[in-house]
C-alpha cells in the first residue's frame, strides 16, 4: 500500500469548522472573536452560536482583529444536506479527517488534492452508505464526485447503485450505472431514475478492484475517494 502525501498550510487550522445538522460551528485555537458573512453581502456578524445554512451560498469567516486568518466555504444545498449518513465500512483511518459528515455537509472537496478533509478514501472496500432524510422526499437524481490519481493507486470505481426504503430495513433497487472511463482528476457522476418518494436511500459504489498489469501498484487493490453524496 503506498504512502499518500498530505499537505496542509498552517493557516488552514487557524479557524476550524464542522457542519452538524445543517449548521456551521466555528472555533479557533486562541478562542478569539470571529466574524462571518453569508453570500458576500451585508454587514459582518459576530459569531456566537452555530450558523444555520438554508440555501446554497458562500460562507466567509475570519478572526475579528486579524482578517487574514479566514476561511471561505462554498455550500451546495440538496436533499441530503446535513442528514445522517451511516457507512457499512468506515474510510481508511488515514483518509477520514472530515468524518462521515463530510459526505453530506454541502461542501465539495478540492479539485487538485485529496487530503483536504472533504475527500474520504477507502482501500480494498466498496463504499456502501445509507442516508436518512428524516422524512420522505421525492428524489430522481444522485450525484457524486470521484477523485482519480493512478500514480497514487486511486482509481475511478466501476459502478454505482441506488436503493430506496420507506422503513430503513427493506430496500428496493432503483437504478445502476457504470462509471464512465475518464482521465479527469475529478469525475462528476450522476445517476437519474424514476422519481420515488422515500425517507431512506442507500448507495453502493463498487470499487475498481485490482490495479492492472503494467500500471504502478499492479496487482494491489485500488483506492476509491468520494466527497459529497448529493440527492435531488
Amino acid at each position: 500500500m503506498p504512502k499518500l502525501n498530505l499537505h496542509y498550510a498552517p493557516h488552514l487550522f487557524d479557524i476550524a469548522f464542522e457542519v452538524q445538522s445543517g449548521a456551521v460551528r466555528l472555533s479557533n485555537r486562541q478562542g478569539q472573536p470571529m466574524n462571518y458573512q453569508l453570500g458576500g453581502v451585508g454587514n459582518p456578524v459576530l459569531y456566537h452560536t452555530p450558523v444555520p445554512i438554508t440555501r446554497s451560498t458562500l460562507f466567509d469567516a475570519w478572526v475579528a482583529d486579524d482578517p487574514v486568518r479566514s476561511i471561505e466555504l462554498d455550500f451546495h444545498i440538496h436533499a441530503a444536506f446535513g442528514k445522517k449518513v451511516v457507512l457499512a465500512e468506515p474510510p481508511h483511518p488515514n483518509y477520514q479527517l472530515g468524518g462521515t459528515q463530510a459526505l453530506s455537509n454541502g461542501l465539495f472537496g478540492s479539485d487538485t488534492r485529496y487530503g483536504d478533509g472533504e475527500w474520504l478514501g477507502w482501500w480494498g472496500k466498496d463504499v456502501v452508505l445509507t442516508i436518512d432524510l428524516e422524512k420522505a422526499q421525492s428524489i430522481d437524481t444522485l450525484q457524486m464526485r470521484f477523485f482519480q490519481s493512478k500514480g497514487q493507486w486511486i482509481y475511478l470505481p466501476k459502478t454505482v447503485q441506488v436503493f430506496f426504503s420507506k422503513n430503513g430495513v427493506d430496500f428496493k433497487a432503483l437504478g445502476s450505472k457504470p462509471v464512465p472511463g475518464s482521465e479527469e482528476r475529478v469525475l462528476a457522476f450522476d445517476l437519474t431514475f424514476k422519481k420515488k418518494k422515500a425517507r431512506y436511500w442507500k448507495v453502493v459504489v463498487q470499487r475498481y478492484g485490482l490495479i492492472p498489469e503494467g500500471a504502478q501498484g499492479a496487482g494491489h487493490e485500488a483506492w476509491v475517494f468520494v466527497d459529497e453524496v448529493v440527492l435531488r
